[in-house]
């Protein structure tokens, strides 16, 4: 009884662990992937920038069967930071071809202070340049605290999408919508 206990514990224990692993992982993945903002057309800012998909700008194109990835940074102190995440009175809100609005505010991660040279790429290189302003875009890297938003939306059918987004912070009047248009093909 005690040896099939102590197994069931620590098949318990791996499963958590995997779970965490891989939301870890979700998120490394998803920051590598919005590091590259500016030459995919997949990879689009929210409320900054001028990305294809944009208000006044082209469709984003993507590809059939791939996610369409979101995503925007805030940068103030951690605390400050930490506050978007715990206040209640603050969301962020998505509503994809005038369908209903839905929280998407879990797609903020925890903030953190990144070192330029250190640590994974997209930590510290806003737009994939490498050190600097490697290409001379005017964005360097993020030597600062810093908040990460990302969101991805799978299973868009063929055609022409609009994805609109909001930010409230008094848990009611919702302001700053942004509608995205992009064409899954």
């Amino acid at each position: 009884m005690k040896k099939s206990l102590l197994i069931a514990m620590l098949t318990t224990l791996c499963l958590i662990g995997g779970a965490a692993a891989a939301v870890a992982s979700s998120e490394a993945s998803e920051n590598a992937h919005h590091m590259q903002w500016v030459t995919r057309s997949d990879v689009v800012h929210v409320f900054v920038f001028g990305d294809e998909g944009r208000p006044d700008q082209p469709p984003a194109i993507v590809s059939g069967g791939s996610p369409l990835r979101f995503g925007f940074e805030w940068g103030d102190s951690l605390e400050a930071l930490q506050s978007y995440i715990d206040d209640p009175d603050h969301d962020i809100l998505m509503s994809v071809d005038g369908g209903p609005w839905e929280s998407v505010k879990s797609g903020y991660q925890s903030p953190f202070v990144p070192t330029p040279g250190e640590g994974p790429r997209w930590s510290w290189d806003h737009d994939g340049d490498g050190l600097g302003d490697g290409n001379g875009n005017g964005i360097g890297d993020w030597d600062f605290p810093v908040l990460f938003w990302r969101f991805a939306v799978n299973h868009l059918e063929k055609g022409t999408h609009t994805i609109d987004f909001g930010i409230t912070f008094d848990g009611g009047a919702t302001f700053d919508i942004d509608t995205i248009t992009a064409v899954v093909g």
